[in-house]
């Protein structure tokens, strides 16, 4: 049999009659081994790197060396590896002590009879306590690939989450955000009796920037207006793309005499802002509309945004360019932002329903 399915027995003995012993007990059983005989220290040190055993016969006391020190060393190089006291005499309690110090077993020389079935007992244990570790390592590191696959899922649905609430063009929230959004603030505003406004803005004539410059160049026009509306709004406010060339700010807090100086402001920065790229450019010009609650009476979230579309579209018509709220429709446009059954509102009605129809399709 090859030397390397070989069982290799590295033995501490300095009588030569109780060495000889031991290797008849082991030839007479079925135990396919090597056998490696050392008397010190230094020999034994040697032998744990070079022949590397995978069993060890000691004798608890030599005139240089004694079992336990080399017990200790043996269990530093390896701390599973197989030691078994053989020897003549051994009192109780320096077996328990050999024992608790991690001694596999001890068998007294006078009945060596016991040594391969000792031998053959320790090898098949180890064998059960190695395959109990390999079998808990692999559970381990099957529960850390479980942890890693769940944390990677969760970071998946978190970034799942984000896109299906994030404008794919544009990184602002989007439409259906920007509805609940709207719908929370007006419920926590009645609750907690605070102000908060709504500011649409939407880009004048922005049909025409597509037709002359194409449709990419007022992507990136889009793109960088955002960006611009972004920027100016506070960390706490959102800011989302509600649809086509309309966005939408919702603002905590703000009431509509602060809603519309924020609104002028968004409104001059936009107007000096070059929007384009080396090739061209372009200056934009916006429609804003602030509607602000409780100064603008809404029995509904909903009906916020019903009335800001219907102020954007009166801003439109004066001309474009402009910040319009309530306080600037007369009383008989204000009655028809409440009563939407009237016929002068279907022409707003039918616009509402275009734009509608051109968010589905984005």
């Amino acid at each position: 049999m090859a030397d390397e399915n070989r069982l290799r027995i590295l033995q501490l003995e300095d009588n030569d009659i109780d060495a000889e012993l031991i290797g008849r007990e082991l030839q007479k059983s079925d135990i396919v081994f090597t056998l490696r005989r050392v008397q010190t220290r230094d020999d034994f040190i040697a032998a744990l790197t070079e022949f590397v055993p995978d069993l060890i016969l000691a004798d608890y006391r030599l005139p240089q060396f004694d079992g336990l020190t080399a017990l200790r060393i043996a269990k530093e190089r390896d701390p599973d590896l197989i030691f078994i006291f053989v020897s003549g005499a051994i009192g109780e309690e320096f077996a328990i002590e050999t024992l608790k110090q991690g001694a596999t077993d001890y068998v007294l020389k006078d009945r060596m009879g016991r040594l391969a079935s000792e031998i053959k007992r320790a090898l098949t244990e180890a064998a059960e306590r190695r395959q109990r570790r390999e079998a808990e390592e692999a559970l381990i590191q099957r529960d850390r690939q479980l942890e890693t696959l769940n944390s990677e899922i969760v970071a998946t649905n978190r970034r799942l989450k984000r896109l299906a609430l994030r404008d794919p063009l544009t990184g602002l929230y989007n439409h259906r955000y920007l509805t609940e959004a709207i719908e929370l603030e007006f419920f926590r505003t009645r609750r907690y009796a605070h102000p908060f406004s709504v500011i649409m803005a939407d880009i004048d004539y922005f049909k025409s920037i597509n037709d002359v410059y194409g449709h990419l160049f007022g992507d990136s026009v889009l793109k960088q207006l955002a960006a611009q509306l972004n920027k100016m709004m506070r960390r706490y406010d959102i800011v989302g793309r509600y649809g086509g060339e309309e966005f939408i700010m919702v603002c905590p807090g703000v009431d509509r005499l602060k809603a519309l100086a924020l609104a002028q402001r968004l409104l001059g920065a936009v107007t000096i802002y070059n929007f384009g790229d080396k090739k061209q450019s372009v200056k934009l010009k916006i429609s804003v509309a602030v509607v602000s609650y409780p100064d603008d009476r809404a029995a509904r979230a909903i009906d916020l945004i019903d009335i800001a579309e219907r102020i954007l579209g009166d801003a439109k018509k004066a001309g474009g360019n402009r910040v319009y709220s309530t306080l600037d429709v007369s009383d008989s446009k204000a009655v028809a932002l409440k009563q939407s059954t009237k016929a002068s509102d279907i022409n707003l009605l039918r616009e509402k329903l275009e734009k509608l129809d051109k968010r589905g399709k984005e």
